[in-house]
């Protein structure tokens, strides 16, 4: 009994280690990519309903019940992915993953790195906010938090005008170099 106690102790602890959720952001071009459910962190790679980031990123998505894969098409390039293969076929060639593809309460998440990648998107994890910036700048500006995660220095934005160019002068004031010439 006391065996069996120690097993299920660590295969509870195993699976809340391997598997975190918690609160992450994705934008994609600037623009806040909308999910009914939470992306989850699978062995250091986060995983991200299907169809919300298919839809963001402009691509195709279909389904095979019979074989427990989906297939993603954008731009003439094709990606397939079977739920729980370490691997997936991209465009015709084998490549291994970090997590593979998985089917949670019903919901197919795939690695979102991995597919963004592969089409061609640049991806930045951006700490300080605890988000996913896909073809999104590191500067973008919270304007709910009234902070730009590009400095150490809180921004009123308020106080900026967007035409001209700022530098931070370690003082905790800008210095303005005039007009931007964009």
């Amino acid at each position: 009994m006391k065996n069996f106690l120690i097993l299920i102790f660590t295969v509870v602890i195993t699976l809340s280690i391997s598997t975190t959720a918690f609160a992450i952001d994705v934008f994609y071009q600037n623009e806040k990519v909308e999910m009914d459910v939470q992306p989850k962190v699978v062995n250091g790679s986060t995983l991200v309903p299907i169809r919300a980031i298919n839809t963001a990123l402009k691509g195709e998505t279909k389904w095979n019940q019979a074989k427990q894969q989906v297939e993603i098409v954008k731009d003439g390039h094709k990606i397939i992915l079977e739920i729980g293969k370490k691997s997936a076929l991209v465009d015709a060639k084998v490549v291994n993953l970090i997590a593979p593809a998985q089917v949670i309460s019903n919901r197919t998440y795939v690695p979102l790195r991995f597919i963004s990648e592969y089409f061609g998107h640049d991806v930045i994890w951006d700490s300080a906010t605890q988000s996913i910036l896909i073809d999104t700048d590191i500067a973008i500006i919270d304007k709910q938090a009234n902070v730009s995660t590009q400095f150490d220095t809180i921004i009123d934005i308020n106080s900026i005008d967007f035409g001209k160019i700022y530098e931070v002068n370690g003082t905790g004031k800008y210095s303005d170099y005039g007009e931007c010439s964009c």
